[in-house]
């Protein structure tokens, strides 16, 4: 087993060792605190204990004290020994799309790169990014949102971006490592999935609310109404803030040399010409999606099993033996986590904390607003993107009379929280591509923190007047 399992190699043992022992220590004990103060005067005994499991379980993650994968295991076993949730909640992530989805995604990626699909697809992008590093960086982006709507699933778009643009970096004549290359990566990565939060079927949170907010209030969410009062501002605006922190993070000192090798290519083998085949069928299946209800993972999951069946397949035989299962077990354990913190109640008994505290004024306005944008981002750290809407979408009324905000000003504010990632944890498809890539959780932290910023700075106090004016 690679050392990697055992930790992730973060700076000197000892102030490693330290800072998350501290992170750890604060943690267990603010959220075992929480959990005491606003549970029911006889609460459950588990509750507490549930807390203290759950914020040392993040910790480690955040932390990277010891690798995520042991960290997963180490919450599967206290949430077991300690008859903290039942099996089928801890195990939820096991039988979860983004669990498959991540499988899939390490069988396709294998079968785009070794048949070569990847590079004469980069090849074709190429030549409109070659101009300079900020063409680059800014077509990433772009190229990672128009993808959005394309494919509902951002998992998927995450597996399939990943190879693409890795090719890219190459037929750009980056060197592995630099900053340019890193910055494609991220800027793909990130291009497909902060933006998508503002395209309704392109992110998991948004079918969660727009699930919920239907069984509620018996109305659907109209895909055009969704998009137009979040697209403007928290999928277009927000991508030119990411296109602006790649250009100032990943500036790079070496001269950019722009196409490193011509954009002919061969003749298309017979593995590429299948693999295309099967890849425009999954793709089909994506965006249509609506009308057979097939999930995206199953679709995943054929695709990956036709790479792999002897004759017809496009990968050798041993390649399920050389799979990293490390990926699987941090996507099951974050899905897991999740379904405990739901089953357990502890998610509900936090927002009720939160918003206990929120200095809400009686007459409603941009303080409110903001009050409940922040509740919904810090939720977020707590049961991950998929379990804020799970959790607020029931309080809408509750918030809608506290607050003096319409329900729909209310709801769209769950949006804007979990538009708003603070680490790289909260959103599955996140965790799948640092599984799946070269890139630091440290390195994706520190933009995502970035964004983060900008967005609280910016894009709240413009998002507020865009959807005041939109609702009337």
């Amino acid at each position: 087993m690679s050392s990697s399992f055992w930790g992730c190699g973060m700076g000197s043992p000892s102030n490693s060792l330290r800072s998350g022992l501290l992170l750890l220590t604060v943690a267990a004990l603010g959220i075992g605190a929480l959990a005491d103060r606003t549970a029911a005067p006889a609460p459950g005994p588990g509750l507490s204990a549930v807390a203290v499991l759950v914020a040392m379980t993040l910790g480690l993650w955040a932390s990277g004290l010891i690798s995520e994968a042991l960290t997963t295991l180490v919450f599967f076993a206290g949430a077991l020994l300690f008859r903290l949730a039942t099996p089928e909640a801890v195990f939820a992530g096991l039988g979860s799309s983004a669990f498959w989805l991540v499988f899939s995604g390490l069988i396709i990626g294998a079968a785009i790169r070794a048949t070569g699909l990847s590079g004469r697809i980069a090849a074709g992008l190429a030549p409109l990014l070659a101009r300079s590093q900020a063409h680059a960086l800014a077509g990433a982006a772009c190229f990672g949102v128009f993808l959005a709507f394309l494919m509902p699933s951002a998992m998927g778009r995450v597996v399939l971006i990943i190879p693409l643009l890795q090719d890219l970096g190459e037929r750009l004549g980056l060197e592995e490592g630099s900053p340019s290359r890193r910055g494609i990566l991220v800027g793909g990565i990130l291009g497909t999935a902060l933006p998508s939060t503002a395209i309704l079927p392109s992110n998991i949170p948004n079918n969660v609310l727009a699930a919920i907010y239907e069984g509620l209030f018996h109305r659907q969410m109209s895909y055009s109404d969704y998009l137009w009062q979040h697209f403007p501002v928290l999928g277009l605006v927000k991508a030119l803030l990411l296109i602006a922190l790649l250009r100032r993070f990943y500036r790079d000192a070496a001269p950019w040399r722009g196409l490193s090798a011509p954009g002919r290519m061969g003749p298309w083998s017979q593995a590429e010409r299948r693999l295309s085949l099967w890849l425009g069928g999954a793709i089909l299946l994506w965006l249509t999606d609506s009308l057979h209800h097939l999930s995206p993972a199953w679709v995943g999951l054929g695709v990956a099993i036709a790479c792999l069946l002897p004759g017809i397949g496009v990968l050798p035989g041993d390649t399920l033996q050389r799979i990293n299962l490390e990926p699987l077990l941090y996507v099951s354990g974050v899905v897991g986590l999740g379904a405990v913190i739901s089953a357990s109640g502890l998610g509900q008994q936090m927002a009720l904390w939160l918003e206990s505290g929120l200095p809400m004024a009686p007459a409603g306005g941009f303080g409110n607003f903001l009050a409940l944008c922040g509740v919904s981002t810090l939720l977020g750290l707590l049961t991950t993107l998929p379990g804020v809407p799970a959790v607020l979408t029931p309080l809408t009324e509750r918030f809608a009379a506290m607050s003096g905000l319409p329900a729909s000003l209310v709801v769209a504010t769950q949006v804007v929280g979990f538009s708003t990632l603070l680490l790289p944890y909260q959103a599955p498809p996140l965790v799948a591509a640092l599984q799946l890539t070269s890139l630091s959780r440290r390195e994706m932290a520190k933009i995502l923190l970035a964004l983060a910023g900008l967005s609280i700075l910016v894009l709240w106090p413009i998002d507020y007047l865009w959807l005041s004016a939109v609702n009337g």
